[in-house]
């Protein structure tokens, strides 16, 4: 009932049975349907007998075959709140909570050695249909290619389905390295395009697996290492006023001198590429506030950088008598130096507390658990493993060998692959190679291998959310990575009951990277902490996952890899489940106004950007910017990250909006995608009224002229 009135609430029919199909077909999942008649009248009890398969072809034996009545979905809201006290984990896993609840009350049936298993006298109704394996079934993973779409009973009856499950690796398989992968696979060479592979870069050098070509703006933060034989020939970063009280950015960053605006300039960073050594990438520290600094200047090279294709790019040093590698200052692509805001110019300070004591005034090593290894490579690495020095008591990591790996990570003088790789979604491939690799086994070759989209949809978003979700872990050393108690990331195909049990011990993000109505993320890497909330991933007809809309192959030509164009009015990324006949109508009956008629797309309103992870773009602007204080009242930010919540967009009383000064508010598209065409900011409900500029006046006539 919750779903039925929020869809009416939003004139949204929600897919039908084609609409189904198309969707099955646009995301490559396996079924043998075709267009299936209408559920019957008479409501009179179905039968339907089962094959259930696995992908190489073999029967699935002792497996039991579930119909989850499609209403049985619970779709009800969820806060970040109930995420971490636990309150969600009656649903939060749409099919498998449901069993978990009520499976004995199901029609079901258990698989003979043939793989069929015969359903009869179901009720008359909408189902997804869902098999679990056996328990002692190391070889498959629950859920099949019936799993995502709700069907009519009588569709079911009508063709008896093949449902085909996932197989999985076996526990003694190994990584092998996405250069083996590609051996067979040559097709997916995609993904040295796609922003996974571009994580961990050696700067001015790219492998045969990375390709910035979709990310020009990439290079940006190398190109600033200017040429030179001295570190004085590099690009001069001013850190200045220093703040104990905030986080990671205890220092204002500069790339000019602001001593002339009042304030203290404790340390100047040079980035230069040293033409005397190999044109290393180095970062030299110049303590200002103290010369005598026996530290002072310090010259750290650079040999990696983190990120750079979305929004802001980490320089990670070499500290000496150290093994690991440190991250000091961060470039933000879409930063400018004319912006009043701290955190949103070119550069922003990353932890150089780490690197200085302000007691003293001095440059220190930074503490040992600070490593990027001990704290970023489980989600980025492929074959990771984590370990504590005993020298050092750093921090560190390894990840599998591979010819065209990013970096030698470990020192044995071998490159591996220290960026996502095929086997973060497939599992280790090792044994799945030698099987296929066997001419006997030709036709079956599909063995001992992940394919995400035969999963159900909770333990296919699962792939996704162990990274882009913002958990606490469960290992001796916590970090945001969700590591057991050995040091293990979860395995691809798992469940969110167990990796909520055994991998994490905060369940997600802190409500302090939330918005103050505890749904909103405000921080970045939250979009499966969105998605478990939005009743995209919850409802009781089509239940979707990260990949129904983005390719992890790099292949979809859109931004973002999204596999159709969001800002295409007829894109079919929406409208493969969303049979809207009538944009303007379904404007109209939702708004109250027609907007810019069919030109709108769905994004326009339902993909708005509440998460800061660079720097972010200007949004609506009431004055023209000043690159002081006083903008704080007259300028709007757009952030980085879309929100995954897909709902209706905040409005302008919304609690992070009314009554907060415009560079305060949550950045909705009001402020942006809606406000800077046509509509005025001026009756925002704020603590004081903006003033009335010429783009203000501007912006309440065409507001009055659309009424």
């Amino acid at each position: 009932m919750h779903l039925q009135q929020h869809n009416r609430r939003r004139g949204v029919a929600l897919a039908l049975l084609i609409a189904s199909f198309l969707l099955m077909a646009a995301c490559g999942r396996n079924s043998s349907l075709g267009l299936l008649p209408e559920g019957s009248a008479d409501g009179a009890p179905g039968t339907a007998t089962f094959t259930v398969r696995d992908r190489a072809g073999f029967p699935v034996p002792g497996a039991t075959v579930y119909l989850i009545p499609a209403d049985d979905v619970d779709g009800s809201a969820i806060g970040g709140q109930a995420v971490l006290d636990g309150t969600a984990e009656d649903r939060d896993e749409p099919l498998e909570d449901a069993i978990r609840q009520n499976g004995g009350t199901y029609p079901q049936a258990v698989t003979d050695a043939a793989g069929q298993a015969t359903i009869a006298s179901f009720p008359a109704g909408r189902y997804f249909w869902f098999v679990m394996p056996a328990a002692g079934d190391l070889e498959r993973l629950p859920g099949g290619s019936g799993c995502r779409v709700a069907l009519e009973s009588t569709a079911i009856e009508a063709t008896p389905p093949t449902i085909t499950l996932s197989g999985r690796p076996g526990a003694t398989a190994q990584y092998v390295g996405s250069t083996t992968c590609l051996v067979c696979h040559p097709s997916f060479a995609t993904h040295a395009q796609h922003a996974h592979r571009l994580g961990f870069a050696v700067p001015g050098q790219f492998t045969t697996q990375q390709d910035d070509v979709r990310y020009p703006e990439y290079q940006d933060n190398w190109n600033l290492y200017l040429p030179a034989a001295a570190f004085g020939g590099g690009t001069p970063v001013y850190y200045s006023d220093f703040d104990a009280g905030r986080g990671f950015d205890k220092f204002k960053t500069s790339r000019t001198d602001p001593s002339g605006l009042g304030e203290t300039v404790f340390v100047r960073a040079w980035l230069w590429r040293d033409t005397t050594d190999a044109n290393k990438f180095k970062l030299t520290l110049e303590n200002i506030i103290n010369p005598a600094d026996p530290m002072s200047p310090w010259t750290l090279e650079v040999p990696l950088t983190y990120g750079g294709a979305v929004y802001k790019q980490r320089n990670l040093v070499r500290v000496p008598g150290r093994k690991g590698l440190y991250p000091l200052l961060q470039y933000q692509t879409e930063g400018d130096e004319t912006r009043f805001d701290r955190t949103r110019k070119e550069f922003r300070d990353y932890h150089l507390d780490w690197f200085w004591d302000n007691g003293t005034q001095q440059f220190k090593l930074p503490p040992t658990d600070k490593t990027f290894e001990g704290n970023c490579t489980g989600c980025h690495s492929t074959g990771f493993t984590r370990f504590q020095d005993p020298m050092t008591g750093e921090w560190l990591s390894d990840a599998v060998n591979d010819a065209n790996g990013a970096f030698d990570i470990d020192g044995d003088n071998m490159l591996d692959e220290i960026n996502v790789g095929c086997e973060n979604c497939h599992g280790p491939g090792s044994q799945h190679g030698t099987w296929a690799g066997n001419a006997a086994n030709a036709g079956f070759e599909a063995r001992y291998i992940v394919s995400p989209g035969l999963l159900s949809p909770s333990r296919e978003m699962l792939i996704c959310g162990r990274c882009h979700d913002r958990p606490k872990g469960n290992h001796t050393f916590i970090t945001d990575e969700p590591l057991n108690a050995a040091g293990e990331m979860p395995p691809v195909g798992i469940s969110r009951h167990e990796y909520l049990a055994n991998y994490v011990s905060r369940n997600g993000p802190a409500l302090s990277n939330y918005w103050s109505d505890g749904l909103h993320s405000k921080s970045h890497r939250q979009q499966y902490a969105d998605m478990l909330k939005s009743t995209k991933h919850r409802n009781n007809r089509v239940l979707a996952v990260c990949g129904d809309c983005h390719s992890a192959h790099g292949d979809a030509p859109f931004e973002n890899h999204l596999k159709a164009d969001p800002d295409d009015a007829t894109s079919s990324l929406c409208r493969n489940c969303h049979l809207i006949e009538d944009l303007v109508e379904h404007m109209v009956q939702t708004t109250g106004a027609v907007h810019l008629g069919n030109a709108m797309s769905c994004a326009d309103c339902h993909v708005y950007k509440p998460s800061k992870s660079g720097a972010g773009t200007y949004g609506f602007l009431a004055a023209a910017p000043t690159g002081t204080v006083a903008d704080v009242d007259t300028i709007f930010f757009e952030n980085d990250i879309s929100s995954h919540l897909f709902g209706a967009v905040p409005t302008k009383f919304h609690p992070d909006v009314a009554g907060n000064a415009p560079s305060t508010t949550m950045p909705i598209p009001y402020t942006k995608s809606c406000g800077q065409p046509c509509h005025s900011a001026a009756s925002i409900p704020f603590l004081k009224p903006l003033p009335l500029f010429g783009p203000v006046a501007r912006m309440r006539a065409i507001e009055e002229a659309h009424k």
